[in-house]
């Protein structure tokens, strides 16, 4: 343990002179005086050597230019890097080499310095600790001006250790005393992870640093290990990453980086044949020397052959379709196993797979009620997206949507010498303005309700979900037509046919469950509903339905109060195609006009378009609430 302390030279028990016994003088005399005693004398605290040293007076200097040079130099500047792609050969090893040289860090030494100065400055008071960097950093994925993420082992250090939150203010103090190295020192002793953020000042770097678990350094380690055994991995997920990071897919409330690289490692893993194993194979025959809070985290390196010939645009176009198409709501994705799990299972542990044995010893938690689930490969109870939105959700599956589009182009008609601009630089472009959804066609509008978080509080298989899905929205569709658009309905089987609708997707119904809803209104209540909500104040816990039912209330008085003389007269006639759909599991509403008054249709269309999806997952999740309150605080 470190003291520092200001001693002067000054005999005990003297007074300087023009004191008085008592007064601040004398005060400061005695604390210079027993700050002399320690500096004069071997201490000891509970068996440890106190090493004390005078306290330096330093400037407190902020960012000098060097830093502030290599900081600026070190951020990524889009539009280069898409001025480099549009000059490449049409190769595509030559564009991917390209891109990583502008974008990925070579010069790992400034990292190297910063866990030094780390480790050295913690090491003065917590004597045998040691800095691991982790992250990005490691796996050899960096960005070019990416913090670091260091992980200080406390495992040697035979002194009495803090508790987690405590430590990160211990940090922050200890930092503080050294101005020359670092700044912005800002502890976050509360969050889930306790850690401190600060900028190195002779590099410039931003670094988190932790006191948690190591379980982020061996993670970073797996994915080291994983992306060794074939060539391709690493430009697949550089530019995967890119192609986040340009279209702002990543960050707060989206998908993290970590949660990105996992997913594609999680793609290659369930591809037949498969590019990588699952982790569980690698943990087949280890004898868990490696167990961090419960969790076994060693793995066996041994080589491994797979038959996998795609190529990396091939595997980009099947990643960004996967994406697409996968079902988050019902599955939750497992790199451990390699392959899916239902929601279901993990609110009865009995029906997880072998290989997860430990989260069942744990009594562990796993958080299935997200958008996305991710499941950690090691720490088993960790949703790697939990705090995913829906909203990032559906704007990470349009982009991906898009991208896959732009890949199956650019592999149907591949750059030839001359031609500009080349495969990456056409997917980074396109793939940037996902083409919104069909919404019209000769008359016809298309609604699309796509499966949220109903899967987490319902049992059964994923056939079971999706059929007791469907009927819940058919339901709900049917309700909200008739009590809130005041429609009058009548509903009927479908006969095999294909439509417009089936064509322009390029997908057969999947179910013979299709129903076409003949729909007939007599009250404009779709036109004001917005300034008629203004009017309500509605109380807490109100549902949805009710809210708007009171609102298509208001607007039929005040339409009959306008038509006192006039009877009700039909002002719009339409049917409603309901097809239910997979991949993703969704459904498909095609409304077409029958006989409605002027524009009545197309501004009910349009309401139907930006409020019925809303109005839809709002009911499912209050019907859910009601249902199984407590299985959801559970899981």
């Amino acid at each position: 343990m470190e003291i520092t302390c200001n001693g002067q030279e000054t005999p005990e028990g003297c007074c300087i002179p023009g004191t008085k016994k008592g007064s601040r003088g004398e005060r400061d005399l005695r604390q210079r005086s027993s700050a002399q005693t320690c500096l004069s004398k071997k201490l000891y605290f509970r068996d440890s050597f106190l090493q004390i040293k005078r306290a330096e007076v330093r400037e407190n200097l902020n960012f000098n230019k060097a830093s502030q040079d290599y900081f600026v130099s070190n951020e990524l500047n889009d539009g280069q890097i898409m001025t480099v792609l549009s000059s490449c050969k049409p190769d595509f090893q030559n564009q991917a080499r390209a891109l990583m040289n502008e974008i990925l860090l070579r010069d790992c030494r400034k990292y190297t310095l910063l866990c030094q100065h780390l480790e050295a400055t913690l090491s003065a008071t917590f004597p045998g600790c040691k800095a691991y960097a982790f992250g990005s950093t490691v796996t050899g994925l960096a960005f070019k001006g990416s913090d670091l993420d260091v992980y200080m082992s406390m495992d040697a250090v035979k002194t009495v250790i803090p508790q987690k939150a405590d430590m990160v203010m211990w940090a922050k103090r200890l930092l503080y005393r050294n101005t020359n190295l670092y700044s912005h020192i800002i502890a976050i002793p509360k969050a889930k992870t306790p850690i401190v953020k600060l900028v190195h000042i002779p590099t410039g770097l931003r670094c988190d640093l932790s006191f948690r678990n190591a379980l982020g350094v061996h993670n970073s380690a797996l994915i080291r290990y994983l992306m060794s055994l074939d060539t391709r991995l690493r430009p697949l997920i550089v530019i995967i990453k890119y192609w986040a990071r340009k279209n702002e897919l990543t960050g707060h409330g989206k998908i993290s980086n970590y949660a990105l690289t996992m997913l594609v490692l999680f793609y290659l893993q369930q591809l037949v044949p498969s590019v990588i194993p699952p982790v569980a194979k690698l943990q087949e025959n280890c004898e868990d020397n490696i167990v961090i809070d419960g969790w076994a985290c060693d793995i066996i390196c041994t080589p491994y052959s797979n038959a996998n010939t795609l190529s990396v645009p091939e595997l980009l176009q099947g990643f960004f379709k996967f994406c697409y198409q996968f079902d988050y709501g019902i599955k939750v994705i497992c790199p451990l196993t390699g392959g899916t799990v239902p929601k279901s299972s993990f609110r009865s542990p009995d029906l997880l797979p072998e290989v997860m044995y430990r989260y069942k010893q744990n009594e562990a938690t796993f958080k299935v009620d997200s958008d996305m689930c991710i499941q950690d490969p090691f720490e088993l109870c960790h949703n790697l997206s939990a705090s995913m939105t829906s909203r990032a959700l559906h704007n990470f599956k349009s982009h991906c949507s898009a991208a896959a589009v732009a890949c199956e182009n650019l592999l149907a008609s591949p750059s030839q010498e001359g031609d500009t601009p080349p495969f990456l630089w056409k997917l980074f472009h396109e793939s940037s303005k996902p083409s919104p959804e069909l919404s019209w066609s000769n008359e016809v509008a298309y609604v699309t309700i796509l499966l949220g978080n109903y899967a987490a509080t319902v049992d059964g298989d994923e056939d079971v979900v999706r059929r007791q899905w469907y009927q819940a929205v058919l339901d709900l569709l049917v309700e909200i037509l008739e009590k809130v658009l005041r429609l009058e309905t009548r509903v009927e089987e479908a006969g095999r046919s294909t439509t417009k609708v089936q064509k322009l997707d390029g997908q057969s119904d999947t179910t013979d469950n299709v129903r076409i809803i003949h729909c007939a209104g007599y009250h404009h209540v779709w036109e004001g509903r917005r300034s008629a909500a203004k009017k309500f104040k509605f109380p807490d816990g109100m549902g949805m339905m009710e809210r708007e039912c009171m609102i298509s209330d208001l607007l039929m008085e005040k339409e009959k109060e306008q038509n006192k003389e006039k009877k009700a007269a039909l002002v719009t006639s339409f049917e409603c195609a309901f097809r239910p759909r997979q991949e993703p599991t969704r459904v498909v509403l095609e409304f077409g006009d029958k006989k409605s008054y002027k524009s009545d249709f197309k501004v009910l269309a349009a309401l139907l378009q930006v409020r019925l999806p809303v109005w839809i997952e709002q009911c499912l999740k209050e019907q859910q609430n009601k249902i199984v309150p407590a299985k959801q605080s559970d899981v």
